[in-house]
């Protein structure tokens, strides 16, 4: 009990109030909604030679806050302006894009997908393509396959949509993907 009592009072003292007995740098990292105690590996690779050109140990659950960091000794170790920053859509965060942006970098980021309608069996916002046309704005559904889909069928419908002023949708859709669409 006393050993507790001193991991405790340790854990208590620790500025994120985490103790790691068997790595005191190792911190609980939530990953894939569920903690593993360890470390998160950045690396930047040049894109022609494909060489690690930086690298970083965090202990940082996430890559959101890594961007503008890698991105920076990215520039150092290649001791050159004006580079493109490519990463996958783990790294998306507004701030840190804004931030390597005014660092004087290019990021392309991807998006996260913050929906769960494709895990819910209906179509997410990428299947569609949106264009507009006066006041209205027509979402045709990204054909997925390499011919024509001859079994494609025109459905309208009238939704209000205010944060684009949206009042009439026509889609395509297949029926051979039958999904609602919300």
């Amino acid at each position: 009990m006393k050993r507790l009592k001193e991991i405790e009072v340790e854990m208590l003292a620790a500025p994120d109030k985490q103790v790691s007995l068997t790595d005191p740098d190792s911190r609980s990292m939530k990953t894939r909604g569920q903690g593993i105690v360890g470390y998160n590996v950045q690396t930047a690779v040049d894109a022609e030679h494909h060489l690690i050109v930086a690298h970083e140990v965090t202990n940082e659950g996430t890559d959101r806050r890594q961007l503008t960091n890698m991105s920076i000794h990215s520039r150092e170790a290649l001791n050159q302006d004006n580079l493109t920053i490519i990463a996958d859509r783990g790294y998306f965060r507004s701030e840190e894009i804004l931030a390597s942006y005014h660092a004087g970098f290019r990021p392309l980021i991807p998006k996260t997908y913050t929906s769960n309608n494709v895990a819910q069996g209906r179509f997410a916002r990428t299947d569609f393509i949106f264009i507009a046309s006066g006041n209205n704005i027509f979402a045709q559904l990204v054909n997925v396959y390499d011919k024509p889909d001859p079994l494609l069928k025109t459905i309208k419908f009238t939704k209000a949509i205010p944060a684009l002023n949206v009042r009439t949708v026509t889609l395509k859709h297949s029926v051979l993907r039958e999904k609602s669409v919300e």
